[in-house]
């Protein structure tokens, strides 16, 4: 095989490690029409992918950092849910990220050391910045979650609030 292809194979896994979760890959290897092999491939792809969230999510915190919990996620509960997976997902569906550049500037923004890496694709950048999201110090970490959700103050409801709740 040439090296050119060997290079295509794994830059191409990759790619679909960085773009896929390990339940999407779950729910193809339970397509109807696909061999047992290819099953098998697909599972093992989820085994994976669901590697590299958990080692993002387990991995040590820096001294001075707590250790990040679901219950700062809105709409996650402890026992089912992966504070990461629901952090990415909440990237992925915002309309506030449309590439990678949209999403750096949020990062930096928010203070999140998230450097720009050549040639990365949204998907991997989603993920990175879950991770620096759950790295970052409790009350922090909610605030950035509220701005990610669209729940962040902003000029204009700081003046609603005023005119709702006039002070006297």
């Amino acid at each position: 095989m040439k090296n050119s292809n060997v290079h295509s194979i794994l830059s191409e896994l990759h790619r679909m490690l960085g773009n896929y979760i390990a339940e999407d890959f779950i729910h193809a290897s339970q397509y109807g029409a696909i061999t047992p092999h290819v099953r098998e491939a697909l599972r093992a792809l989820a085994r994976e992918a669901g590697r590299d969230s958990s080692r993002a999510v387990t991995k040590p915190m820096e001294k001075g950092h707590s250790r990040p919990s679901s219950a700062s996620v809105p709409g996650s509960n402890n026992q089912s849910s992966n504070p990461l997976l629901a952090i990415v997902n909440m990237i992925r569906r915002s309309r506030r990220f449309g590439g990678t550049q949209s999403m750096l500037q949020f990062a930096k923004e928010m203070g999140l050391n998230v450097p720009a890496r050549p040639k990365e694709g949204r998907e991997r950048l989603a993920k990175r910045l879950a991770e620096a999201i759950l790295l970052a110090p409790e009350p922090r970490r909610s605030d950035i979650v509220a701005q990610l959700a669209g729940n962040g103050d902003s000029q204009t409801q700081g003046w609603i609030d005023v005119i709702k709740n006039p002070r006297t």
